[in-house]
């Protein structure tokens, strides 16, 4: 089997059973390539799907705490001072996991109280 020169300097091989294998293999990567780029330019529909997906986590958040806030009713009713004890730990453990959301909302309540001593000052 000997290869022949291109015009692109490359050796084409003499074999078309290897040349068509070649030529096939890309066109597959040729075709995954623009199917990705079609894909990234899709904004729309990349929109679209951030949007569903967004719906679907609020969706189930909200599930989620409407599960938490029956079960803290139940507890509350059953163990007031246990649920409080409980409801405090996993506060403080959401603010040792996730320190940012809670700094946040710290920093609008300081603002907030910093407004509101201003307006009552003047």
């Amino acid at each position: 089997m000997t290869a022949t020169e291109s015009q692109n300097g490359r050796n084409a091989p003499a074999d078309p059973a290897v040349l068509r294998n070649e030529i096939e293999q890309t066109r597959a990567e040729l075709g995954e390539t623009v199917e990705a780029l079609a894909h990234t330019a899709d904004l729309k529909g990349r929109a679209h799907d951030s949007v569903e997906h967004a719906k679907l986590r609020v969706r189930e958040e909200v599930e989620h705490a409407k599960v938490n806030a029956a079960q803290l009713g139940r507890d509350l009713r059953d163990d007031p001072v246990g649920a409080i004890r409980v409801a405090a730990q996993r506060l403080q453990r959401s603010v040792v996991d996730n320190p940012r959301p809670w700094a946040i909302a710290a920093a609008f309540v300081v603002l907030a109280m910093l407004m509101g001593a201003r307006r009552r000052s003047h």
